[in-house]
């Protein structure tokens, strides 16, 4: 059995109606991540160039049902389906038995079943999914789980993989604490805080958390556990 899981942006409300899917933006159109007039969010997701505002939430949760779709059935199975209308056409033939099943939507787990481990969950605060990470965080602590969540400011889907920056090439803060926050975490979990990482917060010397990462597990946890990017 897995001995933890590290979730990064995990999208898991199979219904596409968390509030962020109507509030939260992928993108707010800028490629400035500095925040203006003393606002603390920052809007712009690297890893899109469209502007968020030119789609309604009807589209954005329509989008939605199209990604839990081909998640569900595969590509191939996806062909016929040639729109954000249709993908919602095609998600309505099923009933919601399937899309509240635990064993297909993470939010009617029970995870206090023997052999769930522990969880920690990483998400950004303007993500499309944000209140995805809330509910599993909740779900988790509810059903008695063992589950901590860190919650980047004003940043997107998958944040972390720009922690050596976006555009500019400014390293984000809250990309990189996305590796170090789960890191120390799985140190204290396996007993391991005698072990330091190979850098510091501050020691520029060693900015590359993928390759630090493997540096103080043995090669078997890291390939199990550190890094398995599970979206549930």
């Amino acid at each position: 059995p897995l001995a933890a899981i590290v979730l990064w942006s995990p999208t898991v409300d199979l219904k596409c109606t968390s509030a962020s899917m109507d509030t939260n933006c992928y993108d707010d159109g800028s490629l400035d991540l500095t925040p203006k007039d003393g606002e603390k969010k920052r809007g712009h997701d690297c890893a899109f160039e469209s502007n968020c505002t030119d789609t309604t939430a009807k589209e954005r949760q329509d989008d939605c049902k199209w990604s839990y779709l081909q998640y569900f059935f595969g590509q191939e199975w996806m062909m016929d389906i040639k729109s954000t209308s249709d993908a919602d056409a095609q998600y309505a033939r099923h009933s919601q038995l399937f899309w509240e099943n635990p064993m297909v939507n993470a939010l009617h787990m029970d995870y206090s079943r023997p052999g769930v481990p522990a969880i920690f969950v990483v998400s950004g605060e303007l993500d499309y999914f944000a209140d995805d990470a809330v509910q599993l965080v909740m779900t988790i602590c509810k059903s008695g789980g063992t589950v901590e969540h860190y919650i980047g400011e004003g940043m997107w889907h998958d944040f972390q993989e720009w922690s050596e920056g976006c555009g500019g090439g400014t390293p984000i803060p809250e990309a990189k604490a996305a590796y170090k926050k789960p890191a120390k975490w799985l140190r204290k979990l396996f007993h391991l805080e005698a072990l330091s990482l190979n850098y510091e917060d501050g020691d520029s010397s060693h900015d590359d958390e993928h390759t630090a990462s493997s540096s103080f597990f043995s090669p078997s946890i890291v390939s199990s556990i550190f890094n398995a990017h599970i979206l549930v």
